[in-house]
């Protein structure tokens, strides 16, 4: 347990070629109405930071609406990462929040294969916001579900957003739209959008405020017959429209382009009494 502060934060412009695997970031408590926990942060300029295989959550306990600050998952500044195959769930802010304000930073990240769960409702937030203020970033084959905001946000705050990429994900019962681009403030460039499930969101659909030039098609808005949505089974069902609905003819959603995320394992532990 924490109070206020990061649990990981690989410091200082210029860290780089760093591993983050297999651990579990958890338990951070917000100490008053001003102060916030991050599960990781890194500086502008580092870059080649990679997280695999990690569970981060429970960042913010004790968060009340309308405090001053609330706490992510991860705060991301750097270059050339990749962030995958992670579970960042119970958080009261963004799941993840690439934010950057200077030019040429925060670009040309990877986030895929991860699950995002109960994350931003604290601050209304999404669960993955992506290049705000960065280019070239990509979130593919992520499931996003219980969110208190939008799903996946691109752009709307930082510096320029341009040229990112949001596609094969599946999104499910967010509180605002599917996916947002841009905001009151600001909007991105040249951003796609495709492949998409989007299911009983606030907004099935792609919400836009200040974006320009948007590629948006084949995301799936109808029941895409899900393998069990109670329990977390985001896999599509024989006989769903879904598994043909993509730009290629194949699947959209998370499982439509590469592995897809591993989904956890809700199956109770066999207990022998002898």
């Amino acid at each position: 347990n924490l109070y206020g502060g990061y649990l990981i934060y690989p410091n200082g412009a210029g860290c780089h070629d760093i591993d983050v695997t297999n651990n579990d970031l958890k338990n951070c408590h917000d100490i008053d109405s001003m102060s916030n926990c991050l599960g990781t942060a890194n500086s502008p300029g580092s870059h080649h930071l990679n997280f695999i295989g990690n569970k981060i959550h429970d960042m913010g306990i004790g968060a009340v609406s309308g405090q001053g600050f609330y706490s992510y998952g991860m705060y991301w500044h750097a270059d050339d990462s990749l962030i995958e195959n992670n579970e960042i769930y119970n958080n009261s802010g963004y799941g993840i929040h690439m934010y950057n304000i200077w030019p040429d930073l925060a670009d040309n990240n990877i986030i895929r294969n991860n699950i995002f769960d109960n994350n931003g409702f604290g601050k209304g937030a999404s669960a993955i916001l992506l290049g705000a203020g960065g280019s070239y970033n990509e979130a593919y084959n992520n499931i996003v579900y219980n969110t208190g905001g939008a799903g996946i946000s691109v752009g709307g705050y930082g510096g320029p957003s341009d040229n990112n990429k949001v596609y094969n994900n599946t999104i499910v019962n967010s509180l605002g739209p599917c996916i947002q681009l841009g905001s009151e403030y600001s909007g991105p460039d040249a951003t796609l959008v495709k492949n998409n499930i989007c299911w009983q969101n606030g907004l099935d659909d792609i919400r836009s405020e200040k974006a320009t030039d948007i590629s948006a098609d084949h995301n799936f808005t109808s029941d895409p017959m899900f393998v069990n949505l109670a329990g977390g089974d985001f896999h599509l069902a024989s006989g769903s429209a879904a598994l043909t609905a993509s730009d290629s003819g194949g699947e959209v959603g998370a499982f439509g382009s590469g592995s897809g995320p591993t989904l956890k394992d809700t199956t109770p532990p066999s207990v022998s009494i002898t």
